[in-house]
Order: C-alpha cells, then sequence, then structure tokens
C-alpha cells in the first residue's frame, strides 16, 4: 500500500520526485528477484500478474485467496482466477474497495509494466 499524499508531503512536495519513487518502487517490486538461493534455484522471475488498486478506502489483503493451495495443471491461471473471484466477491459484499484498478497478466499478454506505472501516477 502506498499513500501518495504522505509519500509527496514527505519528498518534501516536490512532484517530479514523488513520480520518480513511485516509478523506481513499482520497477523493483515487479523485477527484483531476492538473491538468496540463487546458486540452488538460480531464480530470476519477474511478475507474471501485478493487480493495482487505487482509492482512499481502507486497504485490503487478498491472501484470503489461497488459504487453500491451488492445485492445477494450470497453475499460474489457476491463481490469477482465484485472486480475481476473491476481489470480485470482496466488492460484492463490502461494495467497491477501491476507486479503479489495473491488472498486468503475462500470461494473458494484458497490460504492461508500464500500465501499472501510469496507472499509479495518475
Amino acid at each position: 500500500c502506498i499513500d501518495r499524499k504522505l509519500l509527496r508531503e514527505n519528498l518534501g512536495e516536490d512532484g517530479a520526485l514523488t513520480e520518480k519513487t513511485l516509478d523506481a518502487l513499482l520497477e523493483a517490486a515487479a523485477t527484483v528477484a531476492p538473491t538468496g538461493k540463487q546458486n540452488s534455484f538460480a531464480s530470476r522471475a519477474r511478475a507474471s500478474y501485478i493487480l493495482a488498486e487505487k482509492g482512499d478506502q481502507q486497504p485490503r489483503s487478498l491472501a484470503v485467496a489461497f488459504l487453500s493451495p491451488v492445485k492445477s495443471e494450470l497453475l499460474l491461471d489457476a491463481a490469477i482466477n482465484r485472486l480475481t473471484e476473491t476481489r470480485e466477491r470482496m466488492d460484492a459484499a463490502y461494495e467497491a474497495c477501491a476507486d479503479d484498478w489495473r491488472s498486468m497478466n503475462v500470461q494473458s499478454g494484458e497490460g504492461t509494466l508500464r500500465d501499472i506505472i501510469a496507472f499509479a501516477r495518475s
């Protein structure tokens, strides 16, 4: 969760620095892999799916979507579907939990990291 107003305040009301900081944070979250166990696993994974939500509502966790393990031949698709269903059900139960949202799905070819960054900046 990023409080954009507070971030800007903490950066001395510098709009350009705020945008640069958001860009760097989102880029890092999507592309930087932990370096532990690189000799064993050589994982240099980038995010295959990103969900970004925006609004003044209290943030929520969608982790409940994964309280039961996802089991499928198409694991990524099944995980994205479960996350999407959980988001939609929470919105139905509580009304919209965000004003707007965007996603990037490498599997389906929808959205880009640049789209997510532009959304977070706006």
